[in-house]
This record gives C-alpha cells, sequence and structure tokens, in this order.
C-alpha cells in the first residue's frame, strides 16, 4: 500500500521531462511558419553625403506656345486615328531660355477610337533671342472625358483642370552656352487654345 506515493516523485519527473522538452522544441526546432521573418536593415545611405530621394524636384525652364495649322487627317489606322499638325510657329519665354519657335515642327497626333485619349509626340525647332538654335522633342498624352476634349480639339475654351495634359521631352544643340541642355530631362504641364497647345516646361533636377 506503500507503492503508490513511492511512484509520484516518477511521474513528477516524467511528465517534467516531457514538458520541458515541448517547450525546447517549441523554441528551437519550430518550423519555419511559425517563426518571426528574419528582417536586415540597411543602414547605409545609397546615396553619399545626400538624403534619400522621395520626391522629384523641378525648376521651372520656360513657357512655350504654339501656333498650330490645320491637320492633315489621315484617319483610323491600325494604330488608332492618326493625324499630323503642323506648327507654325510660337514663342519661349523663361527666366534663362527664351526665344521664338520656327517653322518646320510637327504635332503627330493619335487618337483613341473612344476620344478618351490623345497621345501626342512633337518635334519643333527653336531659336533663341542670342540666335542660338535647338529642337525640342517631347511625348505624352492628353485624356479626360470624350465630351471635354472633343470641345479642346475645336478650340473652345475649357478648364485645363478638366482634362489631363502631360509629356516629357528633351532637347538637342550644338551651342556651347546650352550644352547641357542635351542631358537635360524636361517635363510639362500643358493646355490647348484655339491656336494652338501651350505648355509650362520644367527640368528634372
Amino acid at each position: 500500500m506503500f507503492t503508490e506515493p513511492l511512484l509520484h516523485p516518477l511521474r513528477f519527473c516524467s511528465n517534467l521531462c516531457a514538458t520541458l522538452r515541448t517547450v525546447a522544441l517549441t523554441l528551437f526546432d519550430a518550423p519555419n511558419e511559425t517563426r518571426a521573418p528574419t528582417q536586415t536593415t540597411n543602414t547605409a545611405d545609397p546615396i553619399q553625403g545626400e538624403s534619400s530621394m522621395t520626391d522629384i524636384c523641378t525648376k521651372f525652364l520656360f513657357r512655350l506656345t504654339l501656333q498650330v495649322g490645320a491637320h492633315h487627317v489621315v484617319g483610323a489606322t491600325p494604330f488608332g486615328n492618326r493625324r499630323v499638325a503642323p506648327i507654325a510657329g510660337g514663342t519661349f519665354e523663361g527666366p534663362e531660355l527664351a526665344g521664338t519657335v520656327l517653322p518646320g515642327g510637327t504635332d503627330w497626333i493619335t487618337e483613341d477610337a473612344a476620344g478618351a485619349w490623345f497621345r501626342i509626340n512633337v518635334q519643333v525647332p527653336l531659336r533663341t533671342h542670342d540666335g542660338e538654335l535647338l529642337t525640342m522633342a517631347y511625348q505624352g498624352f492628353r485624356s479626360g472625358p470624350p465630351e471635354v476634349l472633343a470641345k479642346v480639339s475645336r478650340g473652345e475654351p475649357v478648364d485645363a483642370d478638366s482634362y489631363y495634359y502631360r509629356v516629357s521631352g528633351s532637347f538637342e544643340t550644338a551651342s556651347a552656352r546650352l550644352a547641357r541642355l542635351n542631358t537635360l530631362v524636361a517635363v510639362a504641364k500643358g493646355w490647348r487654345t484655339s491656336v494652338g497647345p501651350g505648355y509650362d516646361v520644367f527640368e528634372v533636377l
């Protein structure tokens, strides 16, 4: 009758060992899915001496206004409704760059069938007031409600905030003074008037 009390310490030790073994397995041998993922933090700044870029900064270059002639309507091609607009002239005015738009530029326009967007591809020659020549090429989109874009195309006054008109471009010149323009990326916000489009052009810093 003294057998049962003598077995209690053995049973206690057995249960304790089993419990400790379970805890050890949980802490050190748990499957990967139950463990917190290991995270490594790279504190090195990829841009030495500068803070990481979270915004793109720009600087105003000039306001460009174009005078566009009658469109040459090519019609519906496999790539959309195509037309070509000759650029007769215009001006560009900015704090460091100003002059006139020379004849000879073109605006190659592709319109989707629903009239909800226009893809723009422009090349235009420019001459500064100092007589230096350069070319500007830019591409982008004009998009929005079809009824708004139809008014824009007819030259009717429309709030510029009622549709989207953005382009990006580049320059080319042989001028030593303007050489930095050859590797400059430009972006612009556009609008349309009865005589042609206008843009506020910015360089990306």
